[in-house]
């Protein structure tokens, strides 16, 4: 049917190849933003932040309490009273610490990560291979009429999904997309309770 309407056969394999590539990398891309949500929440499965209070809180009540930030690695450390957690029924499923519970939170968003950089990297050459098809389908036969604009719109749509990735990438601070957690004031460190 398209070879109806006058399109060249190879220049109709160039454009299916071009956005099955761009497809391709924005399936990277999304893939990798619900891999780095999914691994962020498993590190804090089985706990609540509590606002109020600044802590998590386990599903037996106890609280994990900041007790270190970590500015090189960019983490907050939280950390549960080990006097209530060696006594916990459920610390055999939970930590085999004497210490307590240790919670460490990223504060990376997705496009800080480096997981986001080689996802990144990998979806813009994917992104660029398809503009060099498109580029070469141009030039290797002057395309005209429905051609021409199969390419153009193609060649629109590549860099409409490489733009934003590649300022992104450049910027590299998770200003435009990136899931930055909400910044507050560190509590000051309890010291442990006594028993």
């Amino acid at each position: 049917m398209i070879f109806r309407a006058g399109i060249d056969p190879e220049i109709a394999m160039i454009a299916a190849y071009a956005a099955s590539l761009t497809l391709i990398a924005l399936g990277v891309e999304i893939y990798g933003r619900l891999t780095h949500r999914g691994v962020r929440r498993s590190r804090t499965a089985g706990f609540r932040f509590e606002p109020q209070a600044r802590a998590w809180k386990c599903s037996q009540g106890g609280y994990l309490w900041l007790r270190e930030i970590d500015e090189k690695r960019r983490l907050k450390i939280y950390q549960a009273d080990a006097g209530r957690c060696n006594y916990c029924r459920r610390k055999p499923d939970c930590t085999d610490s004497d210490e307590g519970r240790v919670l460490e939170e990223s504060a990376e968003s997705w496009t800080e990560s480096r997981m986001a950089v080689f996802h990144r990297v990998f979806s813009l050459l994917l992104l660029l291979l398809a503009a060099l098809f498109l580029g070469a389908g141009w030039a290797r036969q002057p395309a005209d009429g429905l051609e021409s604009w199969l390419l153009a719109g193609l060649a629109a749509v590549v860099v409409a999904a490489a733009a934003p990735l590649a300022a992104d990438l450049a910027r590299g601070d998770g200003s435009a997309q990136g899931e930055r957690p909400p910044q507050a004031a560190a509590p000051p460190i309890p010291a442990p309770r006594r028993r």
